[in-house]
């Protein structure tokens, strides 16, 4: 339980959590004492992190506990600023200037969106905002790479660690800096594009580019929405033209894309499909395919438009 979780290894000291706790107090790995391992690994905070904020969604407001969940996001949010280096977070998270310690991307990934999530949501304060958009900046300064042929990457992935087992993981800081580093972890690039999309919501709602999200589960707004988004393109449902393949060499996978979206946003209208925040884009996303193919369209001689 979170409360447990919280009682038994958070370090009131540092505010961070430890990477396991033995009840017993017998693993090797543990001190004989506490019963908790000797570090504090990022990812493991992260992933507590983020299964908190996530939990929150589904906890009734009047429940006994949301409270308690409640403060312990906060307790979090308030630590890990304490941590952060150029927007980042280190293998082992106090450690910073232990040699071999490095930046992490998997926890810096994890904590940018579990935190972005929180302040969205109002579970935490909003003047928090700033250490998900520097964790941001951080790992696109710092743990981005760009290759050759345009694959853009993320670095510094911790590939796995855990204690215990065959071979033995003691969970030494030897251990878990000698741990596989690889690149684009999916253990990071899942928690940097979920946090990405909060921070773009936080920041287009604070600059009045997008409604609050409950008007857009409005049908009158969507629809609204959606005729006035396409006003300018009302000429697609009186020609036929743009279903022709072979006016443009190359065409199909436009056409594809289009019809694809064609059918997508025909549920906004029919109401099958809620509208979300996130499909403001994806609509700029379609208004340019569209012009890209009207573009194309009227560059070929045997194309003639009203």
């Amino acid at each position: 339980r979170s409360s447990d979780l919280e009682k038994f290894m958070r370090d009131p000291v540092t505010g961070l959590y430890f990477h396991a706790w033995d009840e017993k107090k017998v693993q090797k790995w543990c001190d004989p004492v506490t019963g908790l391992s000797h570090h504090f690994w990022g990812r493991s905070i992260g992933w507590w992190y983020m299964a908190l904020v996530d939990v929150l969604d589904f906890v009734p407001e009047n429940h006994p506990l949301r409270d308690k969940l409640l403060v312990i996001a906060d307790e979090l949010a308030r630590t890990l600023p304490e941590f952060q280096h150029d927007g980042l977070w280190y293998q082992i998270v106090n450690l910073e200037e232990r040699e071999g310690n490095y930046q992490e991307a998997t926890a810096s990934a994890m904590f940018m969106y579990a935190v972005a999530k929180a302040v969205n949501k109002g579970y935490i304060d909003r003047r928090y905002n700033k250490i998900a958009t520097e964790a941001y900046d951080g790992i696109m300064k710092k743990l981005i790479r760009i290759d050759k042929d345009g694959t853009v990457n993320i670095t510094q992935c911790c590939m796995v660690a855990g204690l215990g087992g065959n071979p033995y993981r003691d969970g030494s800081f030897e251990y878990y800096i000698n741990e596989p580093i690889r690149d684009n972890d999916p253990k990071a690039t899942g928690p940097f594009i979920m946090g990405y999309n909060d921070i773009v919501q936080r920041f287009a709602e604070d600059n009045g580019l997008l409604p609050p999200d409950a008007r857009f589960y409005s049908d009158r707004y969507f629809r609204a929405c959606f005729i006035g988004y396409m006003k300018s393109y009302r000429d697609l449902y009186r020609y036929q033209w743009f279903m022709e393949p072979y006016l443009i060499p190359e065409m199909d996978y436009h056409l594809e894309a289009y019809e694809y979206g064609a059918q997508f946003y025909k549920e906004y209208l029919n109401g099958s499909r809620p509208f979300l925040w996130h499909h403001y884009f994806e609509f700029h996303y379609w208004k340019q395919l569209v012009k890209r193919l009207l573009k194309n369209l009227q560059s070929r001689e045997c194309c003639e438009l009203e």
